[in-house]
């Protein structure tokens, strides 16, 4: 039988390729280079030609070995139900198996996932009700509390700055508790109305303390209390009042120096009293970088936010009372008449003054740049002031 398929060891082969058969059948029947068009009658034929041989064969094969054939046939079944009677006992036990395995694992599994979700649900309504009922119950005492009180006092204020304090951390936690009408009314009606409130006594109330050296040195922790306490309700306004503090004795100083260009003999205790201004500022200074929140202390973020950056604020204390009071030194120097010849007169005694009375408080080379600033605003007068 192996001779009658000899014709056949091509589609017979384990590495056959029906691709790859067509495309030699194609390239054998065109050869011809000069044509544009490909030929496929021909390949046609001869594929219907060969399944034409394959059934004559097949039909042949049969008649001549009929018992062979059935044969086979048989053998063919009986290896199928012998296959079938072998392998049904295993595929029953993997049936059983499996369904013991959606009984018992699948399906309680989705049904743990369903209660997983209901559990997280009902976990987030109870941290909602939990955190609402926190920010009822403190909005409700800083209502109690102003209703109390028209004018806040300083240990009244600290206590409301606490209870700010939670509300923001609740707020925080969960950011859900705004789309509860409650809270988004007692946000409206109590909330927001005494914070601006609220604000506005600590800036009022740190600047009033900060506004002479005496206060700033006999009141620190009242100072410290309160820069932590309006840090904590708004960065900004902490920045800003305490900008407006430092300002404020500057526009102080310069007013004072400015005096004494008309009475020059009054500028050492000017200056002196521009030197307690700048150690209250100091001392300030010393106040908020003992005051820590979170990994940096109020200095720090003061320094961070206010402009220039980065520049302690008995620094520009001197810088600025430096660049004003210059413009009307020099104003009243180079004007002359009685007043710019007394400043001419008394040269050296307003540098030696400056020197001699701000090297005192020199513990670095910053302190020593502070002298410089100040050298420079009389450099008119001699213009090795600056340097020597």
């Amino acid at each position: 039988m192996s001779d009658d398929l000899e014709d056949f060891e091509v589609l017979l082969s384990q590495d056959f390729s029906a691709t790859q058969f067509c495309n030699d059948l194609l390239k054998t029947t065109n050869r011809q280079p000069t044509t544009t068009e490909l030929e496929l009658g021909t390949p046609m034929k001869k594929i219907r030609y060969d399944l034409e041989e394959v059934e004559s064969r097949i039909t042949e094969t049969i008649k001549n070995n009929p018992a062979h054939v059935l044969d086979q046939i048989y053998k063919s079944k009986s290896l199928e139900d012998v296959a079938r009677s072998n392998i049904k006992p295993s595929l029953e036990y993997l049936d059983i198996s499996y369904k013991r395995l959606q009984q018992e694992v699948l399906e309680p599994y989705e049904r743990a996932q369903v209660l997983q979700n209901v559990l997280s649900k009902v976990h987030q309504t109870s941290l909602l009700l939990r955190d609402g009922a926190i920010y009822i119950h403190l909005a409700n005492r800083i209502q109690f509390i102003t209703s109390k009180q028209k004018h806040y006092s300083i240990n009244t204020a600290l206590e409301l700055v606490t209870y700010y304090t939670q509300i923001n951390l609740s707020m925080s936690e969960n950011v859900n508790l705004k789309s509860l009408r409650l809270i988004k009314q007692l946000e409206t009606e109590v909330v927001i109305p005494v914070r601006k409130e609220l604000i506005n006594f600590l800036s009022l109330t740190l600047t009033k303390t900060l506004a002479t050296p005496e206060q700033v040195q006999k009141d620190q922790e009242i100072i410290s209390k309160l820069a932590k306490a309006l840090h904590n309700m708004s960065q900004r306004d902490f920045v800003t009042t305490i900008q407006k503090a430092v300002l404020s004795h500057v526009a102080v100083t310069v007013q004072a120096l400015a005096k004494t260009i008309n009475s020059i003999k009054d500028f050492p205790v000017a200056l002196e009293d521009a030197m307690k201004r700048s150690m209250a500022i100091e001392s300030l200074e010393l106040i908020l970088h003992e005051v820590k929140v979170e990994k940096t202390s109020l200095l720090a973020d003061y320094m961070l936010q206010v402009k220039p950056k980065n520049v302690r604020p008995h620094h520009l204390f001197w810088k600025k009372v430096s660049d004003a009071f210059k413009k009307e030194f020099d104003t009243s120097y180079s004007r002359g008449g009685p007043v710019g010849k007394s400043l001419a007169r008394n040269g050296g005694m307003i540098i030696d003054t400056i020197k001699q009375r701000m090297a005192d408080t020199i513990t670095n080379d910053a302190d020593s740049q502070d002298m410089d600033v100040m050298l420079h605003a009389v450099s008119i007068i001699n213009p090795q002031a600056e340097t020597n």
